[in-house]
């Protein structure tokens, strides 16, 4: 869960009846976590997280090391003006996640048009600058799908 007030995620960790207990800690990210998705982003097995972080602008990347511990990387790739959603996949079908964070670009949102910032995986947990893409009307971004083939997006 993203907490906006401390600026920390609460991982749970399920128990396997049914019930989740919480880490005993819950990591950092930047200011006003908005929206967080989880994936292998090291190919090592251990899930990490991806949270985007609403007033700096930019993705907290949490590595897993597999136990519910986890580690930030060393600085969280810029997206565009207030973000507020995340989508993980292989947008461009190099076998690594990549991220689309959709920002509002403003801090009215529909009151501008919006944007999506895709970051393209290292392989590594870091990732590549990103390309920005403008929406061509006024929304809201609080949800992101996509209907393509991987390679028809970010080739």
């Amino acid at each position: 869960m993203a907490n906006v007030n401390d600026n920390t995620v609460t991982v749970l960790l399920g128990d396997g009846n049914g019930t989740f207990t919480p880490t005993a800690v819950s990591p950092a990210t930047g200011s006003e976590p908005r929206s967080i998705v989880v994936g292998d982003f090291k190919g090592d097995g251990n899930l990490g997280l991806a949270v985007v972080n609403y007033n700096h602008g930019t993705v907290t990347v949490l590595l897993g090391d597999g136990t519910g511990n986890f580690t930030p990387t060393a600085t969280g790739p810029a997206v565009g003006t207030y973000p507020m959603t995340v989508a993980v996949d292989d947008f461009n079908g190099d076998g690594i996640l990549d991220l689309a964070v959709a920002s509002s670009n403003s801090e009215n949102p529909g009151a501008n048009p919006g944007e999506v910032t895709a970051l393209l995986g290292n392989g590594d947990g870091t990732f590549k600058a990103g390309q920005l893409s403008r929406s061509r009307s006024h929304c809201v971004p609080h949800l992101m799908v996509y209907f393509a083939e991987p390679t028809a997006l970010f080739a």
